[in-house]
């Protein structure tokens, strides 16, 4: 049933009779789209992501990691996580990095052995020696002040 509403305008006058009318017809009508509304502000995710389920959370922070089990040289990618278990002496090729705003990180786990494993760089973020005859791991991270990748070897 199509509603008729009458409008008022400044200076002639306002009709009691008109605006009653108008406040009945407007009760009786249903905002058909608040239930939509309801369902969207209940189920959408929330900017801040306060609504976002744990199992949610956990899948978007799982890495693949790449298991590799080699020798001669390796050449690992941006952003990834790997396992090596070197079956001869290892050389590291870290990526090229263009000039953007992102965080460059790579980490590696290298399995124990009598095997020799060239970083890839000879930039480091600490001192010490760590015994490779162990298993051990590798943190890289890209610079982008001095555009080297660094690396905190630790076990």
């Amino acid at each position: 049933m199509p509603v008729t509403l009458y409008d008022f305008y400044a200076g002639d006058g306002i009709n009691v009779t008109k605006v009653n009318y108008n406040f009945s017809q407007l009760q009786t009508l249903s905002n058909s789209n608040e239930s939509q509304i309801n369902t969207i502000a209940a189920t959408a995710l929330h900017k801040n992501g306060d609504n976002l389920e744990q199992s949610a959370i956990d899948a978007f922070k799982k890495d693949q990691v790449t298991v590799l089990s080699t020798s001669g040289s390796v050449t690992l990618d941006d952003n990834k996580d790997y396992f090596l278990t070197p079956t001869g002496n290892v050389t590291i090729v870290l990526p090229t990095i263009a000039s953007d705003q992102f965080s460059h990180t790579i980490t590696l786990i290298v399995a124990g052995s009598e095997y020799s494993v060239d970083l890839g760089t000879t930039y480091t973020m600490s001192s010490g020696t760590v015994d490779t005859e162990y298993t051990y791991s590798v943190l890289y991270i890209y610079n982008k002040l001095d555009n080297h990748w660094y690396y905190l070897i630790g076990r």
